[in-house]
């Protein structure tokens, strides 16, 4: 399997590509991911 720095890397190949979204809320905290085709007029990502 990947470790996690490959999987950090490929996040933001494809962040730099505009093929995902990246939203981090604070240093340290939970890294968001999201489709930018699925993202609506509202900035907020909702988490169960």
């Amino acid at each position: 399997g990947a470790s996690r720095v490959q999987t950090y890397l490929g996040l933001l190949f494809l962040s730099h590509r505009g093929q995902i979204r990246l939203r981090q809320d604070e240093l340290f905290g939970d890294l968001w991911i999201q489709d930018p085709a699925a993202v609506t007029g509202s900035d907020e990502a909702v988490a169960d």
